[in-house]
């Protein structure tokens, strides 16, 4: 199992999204996996997802062929997120090679100081059961 999911709800944003994918693929921290949910892209991003998907085992794409609200996918994707860890991530925003190893330093109490900027969500669990439905810790590690 990955120790981070990067979900990334995704409608129309090929334009971008070579380069988002492949700051993720490059980050330091490897223990991971790329989760997108396409929310019925017809601007080639889906062929973008599939052309990464083919060369590398942790991205794993779902195509919805309808579309769903922005609230949907955001839930959907994290549902199929399988990492103890999971970010929520643009697929517009390319991520700083060093961004993992700074989300997960104050989560895992490697320094004590303050990690990258943005919210992050990881799913918790009860009684052996993960859920995210309606339920789910947000964390701020800048502090916020």
């Amino acid at each position: 199992m990955p120790l981070v999911s990067i979900c990334i709800p995704l409608y129309n944003k090929a334009a971008r999204l070579g380069t988002v994918l492949e700051s993720i693929l490059s980050q330091s921290h490897q223990n991971l996996e790329v989760v997108v949910s396409d929310n019925g892209s017809d601007d080639g991003s889906s062929e973008t997802v599939r052309k990464f998907a083919a060369g590398d085992s942790r991205i794993r794409w779902h195509r919805i062929d309808h579309t769903i609200s922005l609230n949907e996918n955001w839930r959907l994707v994290m549902r199929l997120a399988k990492g103890a860890f999971c970010k929520v991530h643009s697929a517009d925003d390319p991520l700083h090679p060093e961004f993992i190893p700074r989300m997960l330093e104050p989560m895992l109490g490697d320094s004590g100081e303050g990690g990258g900027g943005g919210a992050f969500v990881f799913p918790v669990s009860r009684g052996g059961r993960r859920f995210l439905e309606g339920e789910a810790k947000i964390g701020f590690p800048s502090g916020r």
